[in-house]
């Protein structure tokens, strides 16, 4: 789920660390890059890391991610 300012609420897959860069890929635009900031887990928490499969959390994005989109780690 995501509202238009981009506040998203996500499913991990993969590990990764605050300070980090992702890209954003959606349907229908090019990737977009970003640095994983403010994350927090389903109970409002602050988290460093997103650590556990399945494991749902919140971070805000750069932009409103329409359904089918992926966050994953930037490739070199």
């Amino acid at each position: 789920d995501c509202d238009m300012d981009g506040r998203a609420v996500l499913t991990q897959r993969n590990y990764f660390l605050r300070g980090e860069t992702l890209e954003l890929l959606t349907p229908d635009d090019e990737p977009v890059a970003l640095v994983a900031d403010n994350l927090y887990d389903a109970g409002g928490l602050e988290l460093d890391a997103v650590m556990h499969p399945m494991m749902t959390f919140k971070m805000k994005l750069p932009a409103k991610a329409p359904k089918y989109s992926i966050l994953r780690k930037r490739r070199k």
